[in-house]
C-alpha cells in the first residue's frame, strides 16, 4: 500500500516537473521570438505598430462591448455609416475578454495586448505538447513535434497576426471532436462544445480554418457517423450514457 502510495506521488511529481519543463521552453521560444520584449513589454506594441494597432483596437472595442453585455457589439465605429462593420474581419471578442481582465488588474492596454501575444505564441505548441502527451508520445518527442509546429516559419512570418497566433484550442478541439465520434456522451459533447466556442471565440480566421480538419476527422469517422444517422435511437441512449 505505501509503495503504492510513494509510486502514485513520485508519478505526479514527474508529470508536475515535466509540464513545467515544457512550459518553461515553450515561453523561452517565444520571448526568443520577441527581441527586446521585456524591456519594451509597457510602452510599445509587440512588433511593430501596423496590424498590431488595428488588433489593439478591435480589443478594446470587444472589450467595452463586453461591459455592456455586447449590446452593440458587430456596430464598431469605423467604416460609418456602415452597420455590422466588425462582421467584415476579425471579431477577436475572446482576447477581448482577455485583455479587459488584464487591464482590471490595473496593467496598461498595450501591456495587456503584449502579453496575449506573448501567451498566444506560448500556450498554442504547449497545448499540442500536452496532447501528444495525452496520446502516449514520450515527452521529448511530443516537445519537438509542438515547437517545430509552434513556433515553424509561417507561424513567425504572421508574427504581427494576433488572431493567426491564437491557436491553442486547436488540439484539444479536435481532440473532443474525435472521442465524440468515438462514442457519443453527454460528457464528451460538453467537452466538444466549450473547446469549439472558445476557439470560435478567437477570432475568424482560424474558426474558418479549423473545420478543415474537422471535416477530416469527420471522414475517418464515417462509420461511427453513419450508424448513429441511420439509428437514432442507438444514438440517444449513447448520449443518455
Amino acid at each position: 500500500m505505501l509503495q503504492t502510495i510513494v509510486g502514485v506521488q513520485g508519478s505526479r511529481r514527474r508529470r508536475g516537473i515535466e509540464f513545467v519543463s515544457a512550459a518553461a521552453l515553450c515561453l523561452a521560444f517565444a520571448l526568443g521570438t520577441l527581441p527586446g520584449f521585456v524591456d519594451h513589454a509597457t510602452g510599445y506594441l509587440s512588433p511593430d505598430h501596423q496590424d498590431p494597432l488595428l488588433n489593439l483596437y478591435l480589443m478594446k472595442w470587444g472589450a467595452h462591448q463586453w461591459s455592456l453585455g455586447l449590446a452593440d457589439v458587430w456596430n464598431a465605429n469605423f467604416f460609418f455609416p456602415t452597420r455590422g462593420a466588425l462582421a467584415m474581419g476579425d471579431h477577436l471578442l475572446g482576447p477581448a475578454l482577455a485583455l479587459a481582465a488584464i487591464t482590471a488588474l490595473g496593467a496598461g492596454a498595450i501591456l495587456a495586448f503584449n502579453l496575449i501575444l506573448l501567451g498566444a505564441l506560448a500556450a498554442s505548441p504547449l497545448s499540442l505538447h500536452l496532447l501528444l502527451r495525452r496520446l502516449g508520445c514520450s515527452w521529448g518527442a511530443s516537445l519537438v513535434a509542438a515547437l517545430g509546429w509552434g513556433f515553424a516559419a509561417y507561424r513567425v512570418s504572421h508574427i504581427s497576426h494576433a488572431q493567426l497566433l491564437l491557436a491553442l484550442w486547436i488540439p484539444p478541439l479536435l481532440w473532443c471532436f474525435d472521442r465524440f465520434l468515438e462514442k457519443a456522451t453527454w460528457t464528451r459533447a460538453a467537452a466538444l462544445c466549450l473547446f469549439y466556442w472558445l476557439h470560435l471565440s478567437g477570432g475568424s480566421y482560424l474558426a474558418y480554418m479549423a473545420h478543415v480538419p474537422l471535416l477530416a476527422i469527420a471522414i475517418l469517422r464515417w462509420r461511427e457517423i453513419g450508424t448513429a444517422l441511420r439509428q437514432p435511437a442507438r444514438a440517444f441512449r449513447l448520449l443518455s450514457a
